[in-house]
């Protein structure tokens, strides 16, 4: 019997705690988003906009098999 996790929200505990359990449980990350937002990041892209991209990580790249 494989086992359930629910992750409330999506920050950096929500998204690592996720990311830890998947190969383990059925992850289920609940968060109004569909990216994760690095929020450190945001500091660099305002001095370098290139940076910008490395702000967000949507979800379904950044954890394979949660749902």
């Amino acid at each position: 019997m494989s086992r359930t996790v629910a992750v409330i929200g999506g920050g950096y505990g929500g998204a690592a705690v996720a990311k830890a359990l998947q190969a383990q449980a059925d992850v289920v990350l609940i968060d109004p988003r569909d990216a994760f937002v690095n929020a450190a990041a945001s500091l660099r892209a305002l001095t370098q906009p290139d940076w910008a991209g490395n702000m967000f990580f949507p979800f379904e790249t950044l954890l394979t098999q949660a749902r």
